[in-house]
């Protein structure tokens, strides 16, 4: 916007030079600058089109080609793009795709339950054991999840801010339920001091231990006291945390179920960016990649003529497992 009124300060001084100049002297081309005039102050209203849905939108940003993407982070450092954050969901005994979902949220954080409640569906089952990353660790959502019927094994991503020396990171600090008290690793007891109003955090800290601590420096940054945030959802947290830890190998099957289909859709088929525009044209697009995903996955452990045999009944039947053709459904709903 600065830009343009800049360049319309430009123009303008255009046409007083037009409008001073001599005959016989050359004079800047009245209609063009006009013109260019015209197309400046089209561009200004589009700008102030965009400015109005950018406040509308809570200040957040918009996309104009598509304005169900949304701007997000990309990995290996490769910045931002707008884009879509795809979900799926993967069986550990088969290797198929349960369900899948593409939003415009940013990260993970807020899409466990919901992937949890569509794979419960699509399966008929009451209970799920839920192998998810970090970006999962959610203490709502992990509540939520349990609540659900789900066992889940997600570790906890490590706090951006620890401290120099590891005695003294945030896990060195053990929690009592019964006092709700924090044992700092030196040995003093820090109880809850206040809770944060905008995220209902409790907090606990000792000032008075703190003031006399002669390692303090090791411990934190801060020139009066170390704080511990604990939030309501704590427990859940750590009990996922826990499931994770005590079950490597079960929790290592995560990565080959949960990126093997992402790894063939997008780098062997090239399936690495959406053609189409709008929630609905590129649910439909990545139905298509992952009907075939799984239809390659079905020839792979049934064969083609039982495949064509289990199509025809409606239902897979791979070993007892019992699989809808949620896909076909799908297909005919979103393409």
């Amino acid at each position: 916007m600065s830009k343009l009124e800049n360049k319309v300060t430009e123009y303008l001084n255009e046409l007083d030079r037009n409008d001073n100049c001599e005959n016989d002297s050359p004079c800047p081309d009245r209609e063009a600058i006009e013109a260019a005039l015209k197309k400046i102050n089209g561009r200004k209203t589009e700008l102030e089109t965009i400015l109005w849905q950018i406040k509308e939108n809570d200040g957040e940003p918009i996309c104009m080609v598509d304005e169900d993407a949304a701007l997000m982070k990309q990995g290996r450092g490769k910045g931002f793009d707008v884009c879509y954050n795809v979900q799926t969901s993967v069986d550990d005994k088969n290797g198929l795709i349960v369900d899948f979902n593409a939003t415009n949220h940013a990260n993970d954080l807020c899409e466990l339950s919901d992937m949890i409640e569509r794979s419960k569906e699509a399966l008929g089952v009451e209970k799920l054991s839920v192998l998810a990353d970090t970006g999962y660790s959610k203490g709502e959502e992990i509540n939520i999840s349990e609540g659900m019927g789900a066992v889940c094994y997600i570790p906890k991503p490590k706090p951006s801010h620890q401290s120099k020396n590891e005695e003294f990171n945030r896990e060195k600090f053990k929690y009592d339920a019964e006092s709700n008290t924090y044992t700092c690793p030196t040995g003093n007891v820090m109880p809850q001091v206040r809770t944060k109003a905008r995220n209902g955090f409790k907090v606990y800290a000792n000032r008075a231990a703190c003031k006399k601590c002669t390692v303090k420096e090791q411990c934190t940054k801060s020139t009066t006291l170390r704080e511990i945030e604990r939030s309501h959802y704590q427990e859940n947290v750590d009990r996922a945390a826990q499931n994770a830890k005590e079950n490597p190998d079960l929790y290592q099957r995560r990565m080959e179920l949960s990126e093997h289909p992402f790894g063939v859709v997008k780098h062997i088929w090239g399936v690495s960016q959406f053609l189409c525009r709008g929630n609905e044209m590129i649910t439909g697009e990545i139905a298509l990649a992952f009907l075939a995903f799984n239809l390659r996955r079905a020839v792979t452990i049934m064969g083609v003529k039982k495949l064509v045999e289990a199509i025809n009944k409606g239902v897979f039947s791979l070993d007892g497992s019992l699989f809808s053709l949620y896909w076909l459904h799908l297909l005919s709903r979103n393409v």
